[in-house]
C-alpha cells in the first residue's frame, strides 16, 4: 500500500481488421477487485500504392482477319474495312496473393493520339479482362460482346484517369497472378467501312495505379 509497480504484459494483435478492448482488473491479497481498466486495440493493414509496369512486349493488337502487330496497341478499325482490337498487359507479380484492391485509376492514353473519327461512327470504346496468354489470331472477339469493365465514348476521355467499381473488381480477380490482360474494342461496330483508319493508338505509358492492402 502506498508504493508503486510497473507492469508489463506482451500482447498479440488479432490477425483480422477491426477494433477489439481487453478488459483487466486488479485484485487485492483479498482478492478484492479495486480497479478495473481496459486496453484498446485498432487493427489495420497498412496500404500501399504502385503502378503496375506496362508490358509493351506482350501487347499488341490484332486484326478481324488474323494479322496480328506486337509493335503496335490500337483498337478501332483499317484502311482495309477491318476491325482492330488491342491487347495490353500488365505486370502483377509484386503484389501479394491475398491483397484487397481499394482503388484503381486508369490512363489509357499517355502519349498517344487518336486517329479519324472512331467515336462518331464505331461507338465508345470498351476494356474487357482478356487474358490472352501471348496475342494471337485467336485473341479476335466479335462485335457485341458484353462484360466490359471501362469504356470511353469520346477522344477527350482517353486521356483522362478512369476509377470505377469495375475496374476494382476487374484487378481483385487477377490477384495472385503474375499478369493483368485486358482486350479493347469498339463493342458496336467491326468497321465503318469508308476505307481509312478510324482508331484509338495507344502509346506507353499507359498507367495503371492501385491501392491495395497486403493479407
Amino acid at each position: 500500500p502506498g508504493q508503486s509497480v510497473d507492469i508489463s504484459v506482451n500482447l498479440t494483435a488479432p490477425a483480422a481488421n477491426g477494433n477489439y478492448k481487453g478488459y483487466w482488473k486488479l485484485r487485492n491479497a483479498a482478492s478484492v477487485t479495486f480497479t478495473q481498466f481496459y486496453v484498446d486495440i485498432k487493427v489495420s493493414s497498412p496500404s500501399a500504392s504502385v503502378t503496375l509496369p506496362y508490358m509493351p512486349g506482350e501487347s499488341g493488337l490484332v486484326l478481324s482477319g488474323g494479322a496480328t502487330n506486337t509493335s503496335t496497341v490500337a483498337a478501332g478499325d483499317s484502311s482495309s474495312n477491318e476491325g482492330v482490337e488491342a491487347f495490353l498487359s500488365f505486370n502483377m507479380s509484386g503484389i501479394p496473393a491475398g491483397s484487397t484492391i481499394q482503388t484503381a485509376s486508369l490512363t489509357l492514353i499517355g502519349g498517344g493520339s487518336v486517329r479519324g473519327d472512331p467515336f462518331g461512327t464505331l461507338g465508345c470504346l470498351r476494356a474487357y479482362v482478356h487474358n490472352y496468354g501471348t496475342v494471337d489470331a485467336g485473341d479476335f472477339v466479335a462485335p457485341g460482346a458484353g462484360g466490359a469493365f471501362a469504356k470511353w465514348c469520346s477522344a477527350g476521355e482517353t486521356g483522362s484517369a478512369l476509377s470505377n467499381a469495375t475496374l476494382v473488381a476487374a484487378l481483385q480477380g487477377a490477384v495472385g497472378s503474375s499478369r493483368f490482360q485486358f482486350r479493347l474494342q469498339f463493342k458496336d461496330m467491326l468497321t465503318d467501312g469508308d476505307g481509312s483508319i478510324d482508331d484509338a493508338l495507344i502509346i506507353a505509358p499507359v498507367t495503371l495505379t492501385i491501392t491495395y492492402t497486403a493479407p
